[in-house]
């Protein structure tokens, strides 16, 4: 599996993991456990710091492989079409 292939799946499984404390957060100001949804929301935080982390690494990963242009190819039909010395 490409790098860039399991740095998606991951971004699922971090939304995932960030609805699931959404959801323990919210249960647990139902339950009128005010200390204890605390942590839900500090594992939120540490989420979205590895969700934006994971996202630029999304970014890096698809510049890097996006298709270059073949110079010595457009250089090659140039010079057909304009002649040796470009005039």
């Amino acid at each position: 599996m490409s790098r860039l292939r399991f740095a998606r799946i991951w971004r699922w499984f971090l939304a995932a993991a960030m609805a699931i404390q959404g959801a323990a957060f919210a249960l647990d100001l139902l339950q009128r456990e005010w200390a204890q949804a605390c942590l839900p929301l500090a594992c939120a935080g540490l989420v979205a710091h590895v969700m934006r982390w994971n996202a630029r690494t999304i970014a890096a990963l698809e510049k890097r492989n996006r298709p270059r242009p073949d110079y010595a190819r457009i250089a090659t039909l140039e010079r057909e079409i304009y002649g040796k010395d470009g005039s």
